[in-house]
């Protein structure tokens, strides 16, 4: 399989990240949405990264996404993430808030783009919404422990 990204994206280090630990074969191709768009958008028509592209030729899209199929992949022995239940659904969500943040980090501040450049507004906008997801995250662990303690 190969990883489509530069490591200049925090999700393509995500991803990189867990094939490492999960101990599956790749290669890396690492292609930049601003230097060549044209290399991602045959993987992935967002021209986002990253994408993984398996041995057969399929394209994985969205490091959520891969991060489920390379699971799969990996085994129940190896699973980063539980397959069902309660604990899947409280490792996603914690996971939707700190990837949302990045997310928000990177598209709404303007991290990575290099022609941008960040202004007084945009800068107090970015501080807020990074604040309210910081601040979302300490209730998802509360949720998660709550869960817990009731079983």
């Amino acid at each position: 399989m190969k990883l489509i990204g530069g490591f200049g994206s925090t999700f393509v280090r995500r991803v990189a990240a867990s094939l490492l630990f999960l101990e599956l074969n790749w290669d890396h191709e690492a292609a930049s949405v601003f230097d060549n768009p044209d290399a991602v958008r045959k993987y992935n028509p967002l021209v986002r990264v990253p994408n993984v592209v398996l041995d057969d030729g399929e394209a994985l899209l969205e490091s959520y996404a891969i991060l489920d199929a390379l699971d799969e992949i990996a085994g129940d022995a190896k699973r980063l993430i539980p397959a069902s239940g309660i604990e899947r659904r409280n490792v996603m969500r914690l996971t939707a808030v700190d990837s949302g943040t990045i997310d928000k980090a990177v598209s709404g501040c303007g991290i990575g783009a290099p022609s941008h450049r960040k202004t007084g507004q945009v800068s107090s906008r970015c501080d807020s919404r990074l604040f309210d997801a910081r601040r979302h995250r300490p209730r998802c662990l509360r949720r998660q422990r709550h869960d817990a303690d009731r079983r």
